[in-house]
């Protein structure tokens, strides 16, 4: 055989691998599994700023343009989960699944209830406490031993400092330690989700129906905007409310049925996690998939493998 057709012959061949290798590869991507680098510490101490998850689309099934294919499972609460931004549809964010379609959310005091029922916050979850202690050693002794970093100017005996709760009962057991707590906000917060005619906060939320695909609600002036942006962005009809009547698409109404499910999302890092207490529910059609394991852990200029399960 000639050289230069054994050269032809073994660049084909190069070339159909490369493409195979492209076809799979993209195939994975889109298909099964993608990697993420995570942007911030809202999900933080359970997973931090910089570092790279694996994030499994075959849980809830792979979305091609419209359509979803199937999935070997549905969300469920404590999913933590990968999605397009509601707010800015060019970005992707990761949040804890706190409540699923059809059931009711309330956070009282920092506390989640579903349905009515205590939904308990993971260990790795962050909070602000106050921290007061007997004297200036103490607390010195304190923020060395547990290498605490203060929120806030400090006097000599008190300060605020984001801690886990397996952390913050440590603490609580120290008898150096005179008072800790949870740091709570009071009053309306005007960036909370409905920013019109809601008087909840960042700790204080609800009661909140969560939406499920066809769930029929009795509309009125007091729940019209917790469904506004569902009806007008996400479900595609033109609402307006005027004299205490609701209008969509034209027509006065009372009912809405809802088109498909929703989801309400949230950080682990409860105080510095801008997630659906601010912009809402999470469409279905915006899921991405569920963040299944932690690959790399990212330290100041070097990463280090991990291989976490989430």
């Amino acid at each position: 055989m000639k050289p230069k057709r054994i050269f032809s012959r073994y660049l084909y061949i190069a070339i159909r691998l490369v493409l195979i290798s492209l076809l799979i590869s993209t195939a994975c991507k889109y298909l099964f599994f993608q990697f993420y680098s995570i942007p911030t510490d809202s999900m933080a101490n359970t997973i931090l700023s910089g570092d790279q998850i694996l994030v499994s689309k075959l849980h809830y099934g792979a979305k091609i343009a419209t359509n979803r294919l199937p999935g070997f499972s549905k969300v469920k609460r404590n999913d933590i989960i990968v999605f397009t931004n509601p707010v800015n549809k060019d970005e992707f964010l990761i949040k804890r699944c706190i409540a699923l379609p059809g059931e009711l959310l309330s956070i009282i005091h920092q506390q989640v209830y579903v349905d009515s029922k205590i939904i308990k916050q993971p260990n790795t979850s962050i909070s602000h406490y106050y921290i007061e202690t007997f004297d200036h050693k103490a607390m010195i002794h304190l923020k060395n031993k547990f290498k605490l970093e203060s929120l806030y100017p400090d006097n000599n005996t008190s300060t605020i400092v984001p801690l886990n709760p397996e952390i913050a009962k440590e603490i609580q057991n120290m008898p150096s330690v005179k008072e800790i707590h949870k740091t709570e906000i009071t009053g309306r917060q005007s960036d909370i989700y409905p920013q019109e005619n809601s008087n909840w906060n960042n700790d204080n939320y609800g009661p909140l129906l969560i939406p499920k695909k066809g769930l029929i609600i009795k509309l009125n002036s007091s729940n019209y905007f917790l469904y506004k942006k569902i009806i007008d962005v996400y479900e595609g009809s033109t609402s307006f409310i005027s004299n205490a009547e609701i209008y969509i698409n034209g027509k006065e109404t009372t009912f809405y049925t809802f088109k498909q499910n929703y989801y309400f999302m949230m950080g682990d890092n409860r105080n510095r996690s801008i997630d659906s207490r601010y912009w809402g529910f999470v469409p279905e059609d915006l899921i991405i998939g569920k963040a299944t394991l932690n690959i790399l852990s990212y330290t100041p200029n070097s990463y280090h493998l991990n291989l976490c399960f989430l």
